[in-house]
């Protein structure tokens, strides 16, 4: 009759081998290598071409699309370093960035021009950013 210390070592034996394979399960069902990106309206966000002030919407999932497509570059080394440009679809090239919306007009606008610094709203002025002199 086997003692308390071989059945404890069997049971965590046991309960290795479940994790393990409940691991492996995971990771071979899931799908893609990444998670699903939110692709509904209301997580689109505002895009404004620098040459054409064509305004238009991506959503997480065609910016992430986009940018498996080459069509989203960065004057970094990562997409989350230095400022990103998305290709415009009506210029066709690499002009778009990052919209805001003015809370006194409603026009949208640059967050940063090509050479980094803050857009302003065309009707009034408002920028986003503030510098300091």
């Amino acid at each position: 009759m086997p003692d308390d210390n071989s059945k404890t070592a069997l049971a965590l034996k046991i309960g290795v081998i479940v994790i393990a394979v409940g691991a492996a399960l995971f990771l071979a069902l899931r799908s893609g290598d990444e998670a699903e990106q939110p692709d509904a309206a209301e997580d689109a966000m505002p895009y404004i071409c620098l040459d054409d002030n064509h305004v238009f919407t991506l959503t997480p999932k065609s910016f992430q699309e986009m940018s498996r497509q080459g069509e989203v570059k960065t004057d970094g080394q990562r997409l989350d370093e230095g400022r990103t440009f998305v290709r415009c679809p009506t210029t066709k090239q690499f002009t778009a960035v990052p919209a805001i919306k003015c809370p006194k007009d409603g026009a949208f606008f640059p967050g940063r021009l090509k050479d980094g610094t803050p857009g302003k709203c065309p009707k009034c002025g408002y920028a986003f950013y503030h510098t300091h002199p």
